[in-house]
């Protein structure tokens, strides 16, 4: 938790870029964390598994025995939106099923990359977190039972489902439809993700501002006495998503020569490390690069590992130069025997004013006549002219210039170093510098008008909605995967204090974990058997009053008219 202290407004505009207002609707959950700030780091390309890495069935495939339950334990999936799917049991302390929610075919994709070409034609479930394929959701689901290691005709477990802010009823439809009609579960129960995480953090307030920011959307939810407000809730429409596509742009225009290899995957691995929100002001941290020493300082150097085409090209480069340099030495070796045998020719020429007999002595033993010996002078000394220019023409290619080092940030063609070393010690890596970028791409949730989204900032959202409900405001809990930037509390705590009258006390709550804490909440909602049996619908509910149904609970609310 982060508190707050009464002090006096802070001067300067807000940050946020101006635009259209907001509107209300789905969103997604998921995105890129943040690495640390201010320092030099040296990474070595792209790990095998961090902690925003899929954890696959082979990691978490146990069986589920029913024995060893009183009741049916509650199946708690938070679908995630359109970044992971994480499903497990309410009794269990994570998740055993984390995943991308991506299909081809009739099969699920695990660790999805979007510029993976081995995947022909991959679908997704969600649009903008609303289901929109139940079709490609069924095979999900298969792939969230069978991993449960249920095997039974029908699921006898009570199923509870995160959703986006203000879900549609046709989405909900869809996806009531499967969970009753195909699969037959005894009941579900929806929650808003976010809500979730809120609830599973036990903040200690029953007014308070949720900020949820993720793979394509970022949402304020105000709560008002326990309860969630949703015609006052603001959606931007973006996220993670817009943050890792934002810095493979900028990554590429910088050095286009790794165009090929700077992946989403690996842009999004870039942005979860080594990025971070600007504490105060965004201008004034920009403008903190142009000193060199600073821009030093807040640098990152990174390394990124060759592929294996590339590898293969230079192999190749590579025998095509040695073949090249041993025909240059042995058409060196011929240059040098021509040279000798003119050097011959030319003293035997130089005899005949001074010694006569000696000279026809050795036009004799070089069987030649007095013209013949012009001529071959003449020939041979032509050759060897035209094969100095050929010479001259690959001295470069024999003797390469020493390459120097540079530090300049942001060059193409910078040699970079990092304690001592340089590039040309491992020719299996590439180095590249991330200065400004560090600082960009968390920035466009302040200003979406850096993607080229016309819409209102993060901080006019906030006061577009404290404006309303100032209470909201004393108690802020932020969650999501696009938070969890170093100094992004920080940059929300300046926001929020420009907004709110002088010397007015708030606090900032951050999400213990904002990757699995939506999961949690919603196991906690099931192991809570009030707390359940408010916001889950019976399987004869849904029979009476259809697919449209929904318990309005403190994790959700019924917003559309049916």
């Amino acid at each position: 938790m982060r508190t707050a202290t009464p002090g006096g407004a802070s001067s300067g505009g807000s940050s946020g870029g101006g635009g259209a207002t907001a509107g209300v609707g789905a969103g997604g959950a998921g995105g890129g964390g943040g690495g640390g700030g201010g320092v030099v780091v040296l990474d070595v390309g792209f790990p095998t598994r961090n902690r925003f890495d899929a954890v696959t069935t082979t990691d978490y495939n146990r069986r589920y025995h029913p024995q060893h339950h009183r009741s049916p334990p509650a199946i708690v999936i938070d679908n995630g939106g359109t970044y992971q799917c994480k499903a497990g049991f309410s009794v269990d302390s994570y998740p055993r099923l984390m995943f991308t929610p991506c299909v081809e075919g009739n099969s699920v994709v695990i660790n999805w990359d979007e510029d993976s070409h081995n995947v022909t034609n991959p679908c997704s479930p969600f649009r903008n977190g609303l289901l929109v394929d139940p079709v490609c959701q069924e095979v999900i689901l298969d792939y969230v039972f069978s991993g449960l290691g249920i095997d039974t005709a029908s699921i006898e477990h009570p199923v509870v489902v995160s959703e986006v802010p203000c879900n549609t009823p046709a989405a909900r439809s869809l996806m009531s439809e499967l969970l009753f009609e195909v699969y037959g579960v005894p009941s579900v129960a929806y929650g808003v993700d976010a809500l979730f995480s809120f609830i599973q953090n036990k903040i200690p307030a029953r007014n308070a501002l949720v900020i949820s920011s993720g793979q394509y959307t970022t949402h304020v939810l105000p709560i008002v006495d326990g309860i969630w407000i949703p015609n006052l809730s603001k959606r931007l429409s973006v996220g993670g998503f817009h943050g890792t596509r934002l810095l493979q742009q900028f990554l590429c225009v910088k050095y286009p020569t790794l165009s090929h290899v700077m992946t989403n995957a690996r842009a999004q691995h870039i942005k979860e490390h080594h990025m971070y929100t600007a504490p105060q002001f965004y201008l004034s941290e920009l403008m903190s690069f142009a000193d060199p020493d600073t821009a030093l300082t807040k640098s990152v150097f990174l390394r990124i590992p060759k592929t294996e085409e590339e590898k293969v090209e230079e192999l190749k480069k590579k025998r095509k130069d040695e073949k090249q340099l041993r025909a240059l030495e042995q058409a060196r070796k011929k240059q040098s025997e021509r040279e000798a045998y003119l050097q011959r020719l030319r003293e035997v020429s130089q005899l005949k004013p001074v010694d006569h007999a000696s000279y026809e002595r050795k036009l004799d033993k070089l069987n030649m006549t007095e013209e013949e010996l012009r001529k071959a002078i003449h020939n041979v000394s032509t050759a060897v002219s035209r094969a100095r220019k050929t010479f001259a023409k690959h001295k470069n290619f024999e003797n390469p210039p020493p390459q120097k080092s540079s530090r300049t940030h942001g060059s193409e063609s910078d040699d970079l170093e990092q304690d001592g070393s340089s590039a040309d010690d491992d020719e299996t890596e590439q180095q590249i510098v991330i200065a400004v970028e560090r600082i960009r791409i968390p920035e466009i949730v302040f200003q979406p008008g850096l993607v080229g989204v016309n819409q209102m900032g993060l901080a006019e959202a906030i006061e577009s909605v404290v404006r309303l409900w100032p209470a909201c405001a004393q108690n802020v809990f932020i969650t999501g995967g696009n938070t969890k930037f170093p100094c992004f509390d920080e940059r929300l705590s300046s926001e929020i204090r420009r907004i709110l009258p002088m010397d007015t006390p708030f606090n900032i709550y951050s999400a213990r974990d904002a990757i699995v804490d939506a999961w949690r909440g919603g196991a906690l909602l099931a192991s809570d058997v009030s707390l359940h049996s408010t916001a889950a619908i019976s399987r004869q509910q849904y029979q009476e009053e259809g697919p449209g149904c929904l318990r309005d609970s403190c994790v959700n609310t019924n917003y559309y008219e049916d």
